[in-house]
């Protein structure tokens, strides 16, 4: 029977007025296996029947129950007890779930069930209550069910917000792909023809690739490779969006970002070189992680560069691309293409915006490719000022070892290892080593040196020929530990510098 029972909520004066208020009558269904809860529910809930705010419905039985709620969708709640025979409270939940109704379900049960009461409320259970009944509290729960279910009904210029948002997401899917800052976002979402137009515009640009990772690819297993690569790409792309990046390419081990475009950057380039330095930093924290894991230490090497180019979408109707055409990336490309691992080199353009914070180990010209006149590039260690941003010394010192090594090498071009031939080590550090050869090896070609069967990645950073042979300075790009440690030359007896 329905007595007074102390409510486990306290009643919401706004629920209650809000069934007095509504001319629409609130649709109820309960059902509970003891016949004499219909007339208990209609005589408790007789003003609200005899005002036509509720539309009541009862049965014992459960399975009726389930027929009734499917045949009418406008059903609001469902009230029904835990324990029935032929089915269960919590089996008629699951039911009618399966239904998708946006009706909300109160169940009825004992003091001591509440084992069961978390078991429906797990189930999708909007509420319960312990009988015997607080009906003001009962009063005060369909109301909030009511409330809910009537602004999910009234909902339709919530749906089609939704619709346009789905839309709006998908253009900045296939304008940019996955990698696009929150500002990017909001800038294109901001126009209804979904992309972005032409134009001429200084940016800044920036190139990232992990040295020696396509041949080091080759021989990890595929769920090796994809780790590494998504380890790197998600510390990289935190790093380009704090500092306002656009991620343009994930060129496979690399990236390409644009600094200044879509979204203007009074500040570009220095935000470009401020996220290379950042991005360096971060692999020492990487490798950290590779080696508690036995996974390869990597090596990055960024190129920045700033000038002129046409940015905009190109592409068809079913595939566009935001992209940047001109010099300025094909001499990013270049200059990220002579870098080393840990270094940031900065084409002249890029150093005159960050020269008064800027430190440097100083400049080199390099001659590159598609380019008549050669090009000054600068070895940047850290940026002042707010950055206050500073990579670690790289140690190059080398030991002579007592007895040169004998290895083999092969001159790697556009990813593909060539012939090996003889060479031996004279001298060896943590991050470099001084190779002699008759092999024809200019600067800053990428190197395999074969240790004894275990495989060394280099570029090559000085080269001296004299009388065919040649004495070459090269920094690791990928290395395993007991090659370092074998060709470090501890047992030397003398150590000199990379000069």
């Amino acid at each position: 029977m329905v007595n007074a029972q102390p409510s486990h909520h306290r009643p919401d004066a706004s629920s209650e007025e809000f069934v007095a208020s509504e001319t629409q009558p609130v649709r109820l269904l309960v059902v509970d296996d003891e016949e004499d809860v219909g007339a208990l529910f209609r005589g408790r809930f007789r003003k609200e029947l005899q005002r036509g705010e509720y539309d009541l419905s009862f049965t014992t039985d459960p399975i009726q129950a389930l027929k009734m709620v499917d045949a009418r969708p406008n059903l609001e709640v469902l009230i029904t007890d835990l324990n029935m025979p032929r089915m269960n409270g919590i089996e008629l939940l699951a039911e009618v779930s399966k239904l998708h109704r946006p009706l909300k379900t109160i169940v009825l049960t004992a003091y001591n069930d509440l084992e069961n009461v978390r078991a429906a409320m797990m189930r999708g259970a909007f509420d319960f209550q312990v009988k015997p009944l607080d009906v003001v509290d009962l009063r005060a729960t369909i109301a909030k069910a009511v409330s809910i279910v009537r602004q999910l009904q009234a909902g339709e210029e919530a749906r089609q917000r939704a619709v346009e948002l789905t839309e709006q997401k998908q253009r900045v899917e296939d304008i940019f792909g996955r990698y696009v800052g929150p500002v990017v976002k909001a800038q294109l979402l901001a126009r209804p023809e979904g992309h972005l137009g032409s134009e001429r515009r200084t940016l800044t640009v920036l190139m990232a690739d992990i040295r020696g990772f396509s041949v080091l690819s080759e021989v990890l297993a595929p769920e090796q490779v994809v780790q590494v690569l998504n380890g790197f790409l998600e510390r990289a792309t935190e790093v380009m969006f704090r500092r306002h990046g656009t991620i343009n390419e994930i060129l496979g081990d690399g990236l390409l970002v644009f600094f200044g475009a879509p979204i203007t950057d009074d500040h570009a380039p220095q935000n470009a070189v401020a996220a290379a330095l950042e991005l360096q930093l971060a692999m020492n924290d990487l490798n950290a992680s590779h080696r508690g894991q036995g996974l390869p230490e990597l090596a990055l090497g960024v190129g920045v560069h700033s000038g002129e180019a046409v940015i905009g979408t190109i592409g068809s109707k079913r595939r566009q691309k935001y992209t940047a055409i001109g010099r300025t990336v094909n001499l990013v490309a270049r200059i990220e293409s002579h870098t080393v691992g840990g270094q940031v080199l900065v084409s002249d353009w890029t150093y005159d915006e960050i020269k008064d914070i800027a430190d440097t180990l100083g400049s080199f010209q390099l001659h590159a490719k598609g380019f008549t006149d050669p090009i000054t590039v600068y070895d940047i260690r850290g940026l002042a000022g707010e950055y206050d941003l500073q990579l670690p010394s790289a140690d190059r010192t080398l030991n002579v070892l007592a007895v040169p090594r004998a290895i083999r090498l092969a001159i790697i071009k556009d990813k593909i290892i060539g012939d090996q031939h003889p060479a031996e080590v004279i001298a060896g550090g943590e991050e470099a080593l001084r190779v002699r050869t008759e092999a024809a090896v200019s600067p800053f070609d990428d190197l395999m040196l074969d240790v004894a069967g275990r495989q060394a990645f280099v570029k090559v950073i000085e080269c001296d020929s004299q009388e065919g042979v040649c004495d070459l300075f090269a920094v690791y790009t990928s290395v395993p530990a007991e090659v370092r440690t074998a060709l470090a030359g501890m047992n030397g007896t003398a150590a000199i510098g990379p000069g």
